[in-house]
């Protein structure tokens, strides 16, 4: 199983009710969630980014530097999807394709290092930043998954496919980054982070 056909499988199954499944979806409506989920997903890195501040007492000074810098990294590569899927509503290539693709992958590798870096001796805050960026990634994981393959892929069996799609008819693209923020805020509120909720 090749790198997008696992964040599809991965992406629709671990997002639940925060995504929107493949089937039926059309160009200008994966286009419009991605878009539309976004900025939510800049809130929560810029969440992330409080709670690394607050965690200056709770670990070390340079780890704390390191993990705002690796943060901040994040939140530029999320800005760059953003814009290339911008770019991409006007002129649809598999090359802004793929810059998208290659920027919310360094998103997800820079979140994904950042309680690598901090040892937080402080059990609330630890839970709550891997609350925070648990969703951030599952969230990164799931707009993926919706954005196109870069290149053709080869079409899957139609079993094979019936099997990967996730069928969530009640979530429009209106209320899904609604519902992420809402869930978002519950699994920082659950860990005893309320404070940085968005």
């Amino acid at each position: 199983m090749n790198r997008r056909n696992f964040l599809v499988t991965a992406g629709a199954g671990a997002v639940g009710a925060s995504a929107v499944g493949m089937e039926g979806c059309s160009a200008s409506q994966w286009l419009t969630i991605a878009l539309n989920d976004l900025p939510t997903i800049l809130q929560i890195v810029t969440s992330i980014l409080s709670i690394v501040g607050a965690a200056s007492g709770a670990s070390t000074a340079a780890a704390v530097a390191l993990a705002n810098t690796a943060a901040s990294k994040a939140k530029e590569a999320i800005t760059e999807a953003q814009a290339f899927l911008v770019q991409y509503q006007a002129n649809k290539t598999t090359t802004l394709l793929g810059n998208v693709d290659d920027a919310l992958a360094t998103a997800q590798s820079q979140l994904g290092s950042i309680l690598s870096i901090l040892n937080i001796n402080n059990p609330t805050l630890q839970a709550t930043l891997s609350a925070a960026i648990g969703s951030a990634l599952t969230i990164i994981v799931a707009v993926q998954a919706l954005v196109p393959a870069p290149t053709p892929a080869p079409t899957p069996s139609p079993t094979l496919a019936a099997s990967r799609r996730v069928q969530l008819s009640k979530v429009t693209a209106s209320n899904q980054s609604i519902a992420i923020k809402v869930g978002y805020n519950e699994a920082l509120a659950a860990a005893g982070g309320s404070q940085f909720t968005i």
